[in-house]
């Protein structure tokens, strides 16, 4: 549930403005095959959080009614039957209204000798309000039947032959007055809703899910922050399908202890949309929910009162150095889940609100609402939490990192702490328990948050610890892709992409729907946060995303067969000193076939631990093979030098220079020549860049033979066995790598 502000409207004049690699890389030579370790999964805590409500207030005229429905479930005389996710089976119904129950049986009399219909609304929609029901239809997963509170939507409505009931999930019966037929209103997409029952107490308009797509031929498929209406027989979204927010609230009308302020009440009536959030364990099962206020901001312009609406997230990099550092020093690591995140932000701009009809001022038509605290949905909501954050950690004497704004480093003595924030969830970790705890006491007593103990899943991705070797994983998420491709059940290949071809742009005919190929390629993308062995294929197939061809969809699918066979594979860390960066780096000269550029692809360790790798297209044309090679190295060694800033801040600065191997000859010559070549003029930065740092110590460019260029596995499509040897060599290995005995 959430924790609302509780601040009260204040009317003003209107504004002038409307409104990986394996152990022992200091040497090429030096292999190491399979490693080891076995992952296990998270096991999390149910922490769906009961508020305190106060009594509802007396505001002048309102104040709060008698509730009309029994406080305690009457109990049926009949069990419940167990309903999956679209609600029980229909039974058979008489032809004059097909209903979508019939439990009672004709000896057992029931009180007031009503048939019950019974609809599972006990996750649906809240409406903590005493106005009128509003005129929007809201999917119920658990609903067997349509329900409306409207008498006007019904061309002709039909009477009941036998007086019946709505049984809600906890027993109270609501009568139902009526049935008919109606459509959805516009602008959406008109869709049929047949037998509506009509029920005036309820106070959402309900549609079920199976009634809905029996009805019309389409399915709805469900996100975190709402559905999607597609044909079945096309497959194509419908666009102009009506969309709501997720809810978990109840339909009932509001007990005296639930009811909210005066301002809540006309945010949630017009102000406000309920969004609710779910929190996925590393099993897929969902644990909770988070309620969000989500306000409506129509009086929004962008660059006119939302000019920084950004909320820096913390770097992936930035995320496995820390655990690599936080691993070699056998320190906890902790994770927190700050409540109701943008509600805590304070905003600096002036954002208004018209004044909610139900609690209209007829004396000041014209005056308009000042909203002081941050909502969900709020374009300045974002900064203004990570504002809020980032004030107060300073003050108790962490500091902002200036290689990653979302990184927060407290120093004091000996004793070190590194906080990493990515909106609401929060990485701690600390040089001791004690320290630990006394900034998790810190933080609860400025912030609602959820202690969610050890790290075990963040950001999707499963993070399994042991003394020997921390395992990330992203197995739920994958299978999630195979579920979204309709290849739950596809044959696996060994390696993620082919050796002996290459995609252009003009080949074969377009896909039916790009709208599936590019929401597949982001989900892939996100799946290299811990499969650096697909960076490369996953890289080729999002170049073809304005304009995906069937060809590219089939590069897209041997991607997905790829991972079927390594499910279970991950990203390994190891405890290892951070004392040294060494990189790999390569580029594939004039590889695109359509635009004839360079792809360049490098690894970045930290001691033993791969934290950084990229596979990219060079902006620019290279007129040879050495051009294109030390654009590579150039890129490597910018990264490396954000990388060294960055450790310098996590007081781990590295005691040697970076290691950056190379197979081109001329590349590795080029950056220690001090003589410079009419023929290399064009790329003169990249070669002043990186000559500097290498004077200074900080850069070493070394030749290395290509069959130790580990880079080769982001710039082009390798044998089987050389992807393989490549693949381990980035410490990426099955849960069940590891050995019993080493552990």
């Amino acid at each position: 549930m959430a924790e609302f502000p509780s601040s009260e409207p204040q009317l003003t004049s209107p504004p002038s403005q409307p409104g990986y690699r394996g152990r022992g890389r200091g040497q090429p030579d030096q292999r190491r095959g399979c490693g080891r370790g076995k992952g296990r999964s998270r096991g999390s805590k149910y922490r769906q959080q009961q508020p305190t409500w106060s009594h509802w207030p007396s505001i002048g005229q309102y104040s709060a009614p008698l509730c009309p429905y029994p406080t305690a479930p009457v109990p049926s005389p009949y069990p419940r039957p167990q309903a999956g996710i679209l609600g029980p089976a229909p039974s058979p119904q008489p032809a004059s209204f097909q209903q979508p129950h019939a439990l009672l049986a004709p000896q057992s009399p029931y009180p007031y000798g009503m048939l019950l219909t019974p609809t599972d609304l006990g996750n649906a929609f809240n409406t903590m309000s005493l106005q009128q029901p509003d005129d929007a239809w809201y999917m119920d997963t658990g609903a067997t039947s349509h329900l409306t509170n409207n008498r006007g939507i019904f061309p002709k409505l039909f009477n009941l032959s036998t007086p019946q009931v709505v049984l809600a999930s906890n027993g109270t019966r609501m009568p139902i007055h009526g049935y008919g037929n109606t459509t959805t209103p516009p602008p959406h997409r008109l869709f049929t809703l047949k037998n509506v029952l009509y029920t005036p107490h309820i106070i959402k308009n309900l549609i079920s899910i199976r009634q809905f797509t029996n009805d019309n031929h389409v399915s709805v498929e469900f996100d975190p922050f709402g559905f999607s209406v597609k044909d079945l027989n096309t497959g194509h979204l419908l666009r102009d399908a009506i969309v709501r927010a997720l809810s978990t609230r109840s339909l009932l009308p509001p007990l005296l202890q639930n009811h909210l302020s005066l301002l809540l009440r006309y945010l949630l009536l017009h102000g406000i949309t309920d969004l609710a959030i779910p929190d996925h364990p590393d099993n897929g099962d969902l644990e909770r929910y988070k309620a969000r206020l989500v306000v409506n901001g129509k009086s929004q312009e962008v660059r006119v009162d939302c000019d920084e609406t950004f909320s820096p997230v913390v770097k992936p990099a930035t995320i496995r150095t820390v655990l690599s550092i936080a691993l070699g020093r056998n320190w906890p690591i902790h994770q927190l889940d700050v409540k109701n995140v943008f509600l805590h932000g304070n905003l600096k701009e002036t954002v208004f609100m018209h004044q909610p009809p139900r609690f209209y001022n007829p004396s000041a038509p014209g005056y308009v609402c000042r909203l002081r605290k941050s909502l969900y949905g709020l374009k300045q909501a974002p900064r203004a939490w990570y504002q809020r954050f980032a004030n107060y950690i300073l003050q108790v004497g962490f500091q902002c990192s200036k290689s990653d704004n979302s990184l927060f480093v407290y120093r004091r003595g000996n004793d070190i702490a590194y906080l990493l924030l990515y909106v609401d969830d929060i990485i701690l970790t600390a040089s001791s328990e004690r320290l630990k705890v006394d900034i998790i006491s810190t933080l609860h007593k400025e912030f609602a948050m959820t202690d969610l103990g050890k790290l075990s899943f963040f950001l999707g991705v499963s993070v399994t610890r042991t003394p020997h070797h921390m395992f990330l994983s992203q197995k739920k998420y994958a299978e999630d892709i195979f579920h979204r491709a309709n290849m739950t059940n596809c044959k696996s290949m060994p390696t993620p992409v082919d050796s002996q071809s290459k995609l252009s742009a003009n080949d074969g005919p377009p896909v039916e729907d790009p709208t599936l190929y590019r929401s597949l390629a982001g989900a892939l993308q996100y799946l290299t946060f811990t499969r650096p062995d697909i960076a490369y294929a996953v890289q080729q197939i999002c170049l073809f995303m304005h304009a995906p061809r069937e060809p590219h969809f089939s590069a897209l699918k041997r991607i997905i067969r790829y991972i079927k066979g390594t499910l279970d594979y991950g990203l390994y860390l190891y405890p290892s000193s951070p004392s040294q960066l060494i990189s790999y780096t390569d580029a594939d000269w004039a590889g695109c076939l359509d635009t004839r550029r360079s792809t360049s692809g490098y690894c970045v360790f930290l001691g033993e631990n791969l934290i950084f790798w990229s596979a990219k297209r060079q902006p620019t044309l290279s007129r040879s093979s050495a051009e294109a090679e030390y654009r590579g190295v150039a890129n490597v060694v910018t990264e490396t030098c954000w990388l060294r800033n960055l450790l310098l801040e996590l007081q781990c600065p590295p005691r040697k220079a970076t290691i950056v191997y190379c197979d081109n000859v001329s590349a590795v010559y080029l950056s220690a020549n001090p003589v410079q070549h009419q023929r290399t003029k064009h790329i003169e930065l990249d070669i002043y860049f990186v000559r500097e740092k290498v004077a200074m110590g900080h850069v070493r460019v070394l030749h290395v033979p290509s069959s130790y260029q580990y880079a080769d596995i982001f710039t082009k499509g390798l044998p089987r066995q050389l992807f393989l040897d490549f693949r381990s060599s980035l410490s990426v290995h099955p849960s069940h790598a590891l050995t019993a005995g080493a552990c």
